[in-house]
């Protein structure tokens, strides 16, 4: 199978009143959703917007859920011979490479990406307070 090239996401997208770096949010889904760089150098930002479309599909009224949705074909038996043909479903090929076409990380992601990094940023503004409005006990 021919993989198509990497997405060439834009540089900063705004949510939020905020600009936020595309690639600390691919970074930190594709760990939240299991496909780490490490783990796969290759295709890590696919299998992170495969994970990503999952997971909105699987709570949307739609329900399209996780199964042979990748191009929305289900496999039919005719005679003895195996036919895939198309289930009535959307196949969520087409709105990955959209995605990628467009440059752009799905908003639902961003919107869970930019709460995470909120939280690390808010418990190190915390910290750093903290250490700021601790006097050091004198030896």
């Amino acid at each position: 199978m021919l993989m198509p090239s990497p997405p060439m996401f834009l540089p900063k997208q705004r949510y939020a009143g905020r600009f936020w770096d595309t690639d600390d949010v691919m970074e930190l889904l594709s760990i939240y959703h299991g496909a780490r760089r490490a783990a796969y150098p290759v295709t890590w930002q696919y299998r992170t917007l495969i994970s990503i479309q999952r997971a909105q599909d699987a709570t949307s009224a739609y329900r399209k859920g996780y199964g042979p949705n990748w191009k929305s074909l289900k496999k039919k038996e005719v005679g003895g011979v195996v036919h895939w043909v198309p289930d009535g479903g959307f196949a969520i090929k087409h709105d990955l490479l959209e995605y990628s076409r467009q440059g752009r990380v799905p908003f639902k992601a961003l919107q869970l990406a930019a709460v995470e990094i909120r939280k690390v940023e808010f418990e190190q503004w915390v910290a750093a307070r903290v250490e700021y409005q601790t006097p050091i006990a004198a030896e």
